[in-house]
């Protein structure tokens, strides 16, 4: 049976990677009932007037939900969808509320109860309209990683478990906020357990959590909090790939780079969770114009000032050295404490978007305090949103055994780890010149290579190449190391990655 549901998720995993490669976000298969109103004017937001003495997981309404527009259907599944109002806490300690959907296979459930895989979408934006709950209901126009979780919910509906998707950036969308996501996905998970007719077994219930990118940071903050907040959960396995530890060095890493559009509204964030941050003073009105125009929108805004430096946008030298500043993304990074549940953490050693050393640090931080990590140091991957296709897979074999009560190997361990030069093997060449088809993402057109060779000053090339050739005569080395560095844009993006290759020397070459 398990090799169908397999089948199915691989096919869907392929059209949905291309479908958010391309920037596609809609699910729809057919015509959806009206949707509900944007989370802002959506009454059932509103929290009840004594939600406040309620315990944290608390259920406070629900109600049926139209996911008719997901590709689901397709798959012969039958499911039906819930979604709940539920009480949690702020990243201050205070009462507050967030939503969760949590969708359910019609089958029968197994013998044994369900079991509950919680899927932490990249909602990555300021506007509370893009919130799971609604994009769920609407297309996910606005967040195309709700498309790859397709492929997550046929494996974990196939099995007769359950998905819940919980508005981790709650109401008020603080986005990679530690505490805020962390709380309302642990929460969102008490919400579920406490549903009835659900085929879940309340606390007894198996759970999984699972996120990529802004996702995985959701689920990162509620393994690092689980212990402390949520002990009672039984938490068997955890998958985050693509990690944004959200300190200072990682911020700083975006600085510059194709995300760095993301700085300014991951500050705006914590000063929703921390008003005294007080960002506005900082600013120039530069920054003031760019803050405002990411408020609204939703993945993609926040990436609407690629390459830009923070400088830029800021009427002081350094922002993240003005010690407020400074104390609350301290406060907020991640790696303060260690998961308890066994946890699968991924990261495309050449990612483009998330840096691999600041996931590596912190992957050594959770091991040197006692968890058991299973880290994939992918060397294949050369961009963010293509690796995450390998992460699916990758996660889901990691927690299907987890939820099948298959072991896991104590401690911590790396897989698939390489250098970050090469990747792959020396190649044997005789010949004096060689040809190199640079490695570039699809569909992207090339501007600039710049090619060092043996470590030299590299030389540039303009233009729109698809070969570069490469002397080798004279070379003393036996093994020779060129590195091209392409810049090139693909639907008007600019893009920059390295393509790094390891060449012997052998034969009459010289």
């Amino acid at each position: 049976m398990r090799g169908s549901w397999w089948c199915r998720a691989a096919r869907l995993l392929a059209a949905s990677v291309v479908l958010s490669v391309l920037g596609l976000g809609a699910l729809a298969t057919g015509t959806a009932a009206a949707a509900p109103p944007p989370p802002p004017d959506d009454p059932f937001f509103v929290p009840p007037a004594s939600f406040a003495d309620a315990t944290p997981g608390t259920v406070l309404r629900t109600r049926d939900a139209d996911l008719s527009v997901l590709v689901v259907p397709l798959t012969g599944i039958a499911f039906t969808a819930k979604q709940a109002l539920y009480r949690t806490t702020d990243a201050q300690g205070r009462p507050a509320v967030s939503v969760m959907t949590l969708i359910l296979p019609k089958a029968a459930p197994p013998a044994a109860g369900r079991s509950l895989l919680s899927y932490q979408a990249a909602e990555d934006s300021l506007d509370p309209s893009c919130a799971p709950s609604y994009q769920l209901q609407t297309g996910a126009t606005g967040t195309p990683d709700l498309v790859t979780s397709v492929v997550a919910l046929v494996s974990q509906l196939g099995r007769g478990g359950a998905v819940v998707v919980p508005d981790h950036e709650g109401p008020d969308s603080q986005l990679m906020v530690r505490a805020t996501e962390g709380h309302a996905v642990l929460d969102g998970i008490r919400a579920a357990e406490q549903l009835p007719g659900t085929g879940l077994r309340g606390r007894a219930t198996k759970v999984a959590l699972m996120g990529y990118s802004g996702g995985a940071h959701a689920t990162a903050s509620a393994l690092e909090l689980q212990a402390a907040y949520a002990p009672e959960l039984d938490i068997v396995g955890a998958a985050a790939g693509g990690v944004p530890t959200l300190d200072a060095a990682s911020i700083r890493g975006l600085d510059g780079s194709l995300g760095s559009g993301l700085v300014l509204p991951i500050l705006t964030a914590l000063e929703r969770a921390y008003p005294e941050l007080s960002l506005d003073p900082l600013l120039n009105d530069h920054g003031r114009a760019h803050r405002q125009r990411t408020r609204t929108g939703c993945a993609v805004t926040v990436f609407s000032a690629p390459f830009g430096r923070l400088a830029d946008f800021t009427a002081v030298p350094d922002v993240l050295a003005v010690p407020r500043v400074a104390r609350i993304v301290d406060r907020n990074a991640l790696g303060g404490a260690a998961p308890v549940a066994p946890t699968l953490v991924y990261n495309a050693i050449q990612d483009d978007l998330i840096k691999i050393a600041p996931v590596d640090v912190l992957v050594d931080r959770w091991c040197a305090a006692g968890a058991n990590v299973t880290y994939v140091r992918d060397p294949l991957g050369i961009e963010h949103t293509v690796a995450g296709g390998a992460f699916i897979v990758t996660a889901l074999q990691f927690l299907d055994a987890r939820l099948d009560g298959t072991p896991v190997p104590s401690g911590c361990t790396r897989s698939r780890t390489a250098p970050s030069a090469p990747a792959t093997p020396a190649t044997c060449t005789s010949r004096r010149r060689i040809t190199i088809r640079p490695r570039v993402p699809r569909h992207a057109t090339v501007r600039r290579i710049r090619v060092s060779v043996a470590g030299a000053r590299p030389r540039t090339l303009q233009g729109r190449r698809t070969r570069v050739v490469v002397d080798l005569r004279g070379r003393a080395e036996a093994r020779v190391r060129v590195v091209l560095r392409v810049d090139s844009v693909r639907r008007g993006m600019r893009l920059r990655t390295v393509d790094r290759r390891v060449y012997r020397t052998c034969g009459r070459n010289r």
